[in-house]
């Protein structure tokens, strides 16, 4: 964990120091301090709306009646500040411990609520990547080259996602076999593994309705959509004005590259280097100066990470607070 923890911190600070040595840092604190207080308000509540979506997805998968929305809004808004604060998403555990810790929700299903979840993020990025390509004029070579890789990538998600939800409990057995017969279930671990397997194999199956997954999709797509919104009016905020002809869906297309890494393992601390890494490349690619691209990088991710933290210190209040009561 601690060697974990100190290569996350040496690839941080050597990325961020890179991208900072190629501009002036206080070109940074120019542009947070000229966003206007309205734009503020108006792309924080858009992202509280996006983590409220974010929890009434998770509702939906997990079809209790005795869990709504607001209850697990807090968990939502605590979960999506430790993704984004820890490195390797190890964040995505605090979910499965929030659910079970306040609602008694066993680890398996919980986790297979988590992987549909990540499965339709995914899916929605991929698709208005796709879009935006055919929506902009003069595509850089670089995201044509990236298309038949994303396309790939995602039938693959989609027939895995499918193959597990069709016929899960067979591949969990046929795994099971493998086990017993290379003698590997002798080990503790592999036994407490292929147990949990079982757990997420039998909870994807409670997830089999059509409806609601067609649902889920539709949610994480409007997810994402307020996302790029909420990321346009910003960084067209923090372009002072110099929009370098970027609209809207070339700016989706740009922050695709910032998003994939939202859903991929990041080896830097809050995401600082990495983040800023992909936005820089999807940006100069579509015309921004290479400084403007990494200054704005960093002022756009300071926001959002500070939206999610505000979000995230408040799930906690709110957590705590529901707890005492019930101690009192």
């Amino acid at each position: 964990m601690k060697k974990r923890v100190l290569i996350s911190l040496i690839v941080t600070i050597l990325l961020v120091g890179i991208l900072l040595s190629q501009i002036e840092i206080n070109d940074i604190a120019v542009s947070l301090l000229s966003v206007s207080p309205l734009l503020l308000l108006t792309t924080f509540f858009l992202y509280a709306v996006s983590i409220f979506l974010r929890a009434f997805r998770f509702k939906m998968l997990l079809g209790y009646d005795t869990i709504n929305t607001i209850k697990l809004y807090p968990i939502s808004s605590v979960h999506f500040m430790l993704i984004n604060l820890l490195p390797f998403r190890s964040g995505e555990l605090s979910y499965i411990y929030l659910i079970k810790r306040k609602f008694g929700v066993s680890i398996g299903e919980s986790a297979s609520t988590l992987v549909v979840s990540r499965v339709m993020d995914f899916i929605a990025l991929s698709l208005l990547f796709i879009i935006s390509i055919f929506l902009i004029k003069d595509v850089p070579a670089v995201f044509i080259n990236a298309l038949p890789l994303v396309s790939i990538l995602t039938g693959f998600l989609i027939l895995v996602f499918v193959l597990l939800m069709l016929y899960g409990k067979k591949i969990s057995k046929l795994a099971r076999r493998i086990s017993d017969r290379t003698g590997l279930t002798k080990f503790n671990l592999i036994k407490f593994l292929m147990g949990k397997i079982d757990e997420v194999i039998n909870g994807l199956n409670k997830i089999r309705s059509k409806k609601v997954l067609m649902y889920s999709f539709f949610i994480s797509f409007l997810i994402w959509i307020i996302n790029s919104l909420l990321g346009y009016m910003l960084v067209k905020e923090l372009l002072h004005g110099n929009d370098f002809g970027l609209d809207f869906w070339k700016f989706v297309l740009g922050v695709t590259f910032y998003r994939v890494s939202a859903v991929i393992p990041l080896q830097s601390i809050g995401g600082f280097g990495v983040m800023e890494g992909l936005f820089t490349i999807g940006f100069m690619s579509l015309g921004l100066p290479k400084e403007v691209a990494i200054s704005s990088g960093f002022s756009f991710h300071i926001l959002t990470l500070i939206y999610s933290i505000a979000l995230g210190i408040f799930g906690l209040w709110q957590i705590r607070n529901v707890a005492n009561k019930r101690i009192s």
